[in-house]
């Protein structure tokens, strides 16, 4: 049961595409984590956190002193790791799994500059067991590259030396997300998938991913660059970049089109065919 518990943690906590890795990670990073409480929300208003937690009079409750409002699937589990780690090296084993995943990383803090981890645990995760000494807590804010899921991690020791590992896991479905958060992950991680692309009949169904272009583009300052996937059956198809640019045209549109074809697979893929939206300005953290 706790072997399962714990291949279930690092799918939801990273969305990594084969069990049997995850499985592999999760214990070299907690091997005895134990399973402290689940729960799942299906299209659920969310505030990511981007700032340390505060009480705000204006609306009488706790919360980040900077959020993006999301909506989309949440998952929260609390996790309760073995007694014979320190929160140090529980803090370090989480900073070494990060740079191995390398997520988008949009907020940290810790000790103090988080706040009061009374707010976090009863205002923000509403988890009781998280309350701890306000000195002994870390929080990341992460974001999957290569699809919209959100992480929240809080890492806490309470005062009698028990350590807690939560995490909130936001999926926002395609098609839900705002051009803010379209903008925002062009300019960190410089591309954002917009959507597949159905083949019916061997013919290519543009409407989705036009749609959505048409309604971000007002508020992205950016060149529409949309570059075409195609993988399977699909690499056969033919005259799929004439199709999406002849649809962009039709919807008032100006970008360029550009086809991989194979050559950049994704395993987070759903499907044969999908377009990406690039940022050709980005560059690399350091870069």
């Amino acid at each position: 049961m706790l072997r399962l518990s714990i291949v279930t943690l690092l799918t939801v906590f990273f969305g990594l595409a084969l069990v049997a890795a995850q499985a592999n990670t999760v214990e070299r990073v907690f091997p005895q984590a134990e399973e402290v409480s689940r729960r799942s929300e299906k299209t659920q208003h969310y505030l990511l956190p981007l700032g340390r937690i505060r009480e705000d009079r204006a609306i009488g409750r706790a919360q980040p002193s900077k959020f993006q409002r999301l909506q989309g699937d949440l998952e929260k589990y609390t996790w309760r790791l073995a007694s014979d780690i320190t929160l140090l090296e529980a803090r370090q084993q989480v900073e070494d799994f990060l740079k191995q995943q390398h997520p988008e990383r949009l907020f940290y803090c810790e000790s103090r500059d988080c706040g009061e981890s009374f707010a976090w645990a009863n205002s923000f995760f509403q988890e009781s067991v998280l309350f701890g000494s306000d000195r002994a807590q870390y929080l990341w804010v992460i974001k999957d590259r290569s699809q919209p899921r959100y992480h929240v991690l809080y890492l806490v020791e309470r005062p009698n030396r028990r350590i807690y590992l939560h995490e909130d896991s936001l999926m926002v479905p395609a098609g839900m997300e705002t051009a803010g958060q379209v903008a925002l992950s062009l300019e960190r991680s410089g591309r954002v998938r917009v959507g597949n692309v159905p083949l019916i009949n061997g013919a290519a169904d543009f409407s989705n991913v036009v749609g959505r272009i048409k309604d971000w583009q007002p508020e992205i300052n950016l060149p529409v660059l949309l570059v075409l996937h195609r993988h399977g059956p699909a690499r056969e198809q033919a005259g799929l970049v004439g199709q999406l640019r002849d649809a962009l045209k039709t919807a008032g549109i100006q970008g360029r089109v550009e086809d991989v074809g194979a050559l950049a697979p994704d395993a987070n893929a759903t499907g044969p065919v999908w377009v990406e939206w690039v940022n050709e300005a980005w560059m690399p953290d350091g870069g």
